[in-house]
């Protein structure tokens, strides 16, 4: 189903670029790149809720029925929030972070231009070498530390703020066993889902619902079938 909804997604977002080219007009063009980034948002939004619930479900019972995927629509406005939320601080972070590489081709634009910028280069490289690294690096270090948030809002019927916070609670001590599991999974789906023409995401995106609840369920201590409540 989620790979039905990005498959519409991308062929839409072809179309409409396709058309606002065609129209030659630079409003148009932004325009479309805007409302399409925001039906991006809102559909990814309710198809990984679905994702989740149906793999709490699944883990939890092993039992989940395909309309489960549709039945996030109480959660749906919490989630949004929380994705609104999280990339509002990604996007402070990304400016933080290249601020100074930023800064230094602003001053070499103004005071020189190509020449200026060109004698500098080592400079510029190594300030966007180490923004890109920090960057990276605290993408991944708040990604892990909300984790779990919309997982607590489909599972718990958490707030938007008590989920975030009960991520960032229970994810202390499990970041870097998640990381690693993350990074597994990543690197097994690159064969798979690259090497099929994505439709190998057939089998990922389940699989990554899935794997999620089992990080939670562990994380929150309770039981599940494929592990005894005395752990």
């Amino acid at each position: 189903i989620k790979l039905g909804f990005d498959f519409a997604l991308g062929i839409f977002g072809q179309i409409g670029n396709l058309a606002a080219q065609a129209s030659g007009e630079p409003v148009a063009m932004v325009g479309f790149q805007g409302f399409h980034m925001i039906l991006n948002i809102l559909v990814q939004t309710w198809t990984n809720l679905g994702i989740l619930y149906f793999g709490v479900k699944l883990t939890r019972t092993r039992q989940a029925n395909l309309s489960d995927f549709f039945a996030v629509g109480p959660y749906y406005l919490r989630a949004l929030l929380v994705a609104i939320i999280i990339s509002l601080l990604f996007a402070c972070v990304t400016f933080i972070c290249m601020l100074p590489f930023g800064g230094l081709m602003l001053n070499f634009a103004v005071n020189g231009g190509p020449p200026v910028m060109e004698e500098n280069l080592p400079i510029l490289i190594i300030s966007g070498v180490i923004g890109a690294i920090l960057l990276i690096t605290l993408f991944t270090w708040i990604s892990l530390r909300l984790f779990l948030t919309n997982v607590f809002i489909v599972d718990q019927d958490s707030g938007v703020f008590d989920s975030l916070r009960q991520s960032d609670a229970y994810m202390q001590g499990n970041k870097l066993a998640a990381f690693l599991i993350m990074i597994v999974l990543v690197m097994a789906s690159i064969p798979i889902v690259g090497c099929t023409c994505g439709i190998g995401s057939i089998f990922y995106y389940p699989y990554l619902g899935v794997l999620t609840a089992v990080i939670y369920l562990m994380a929150t201590g309770q039981a599940f079938p494929y592990r005894s409540s005395q752990g």
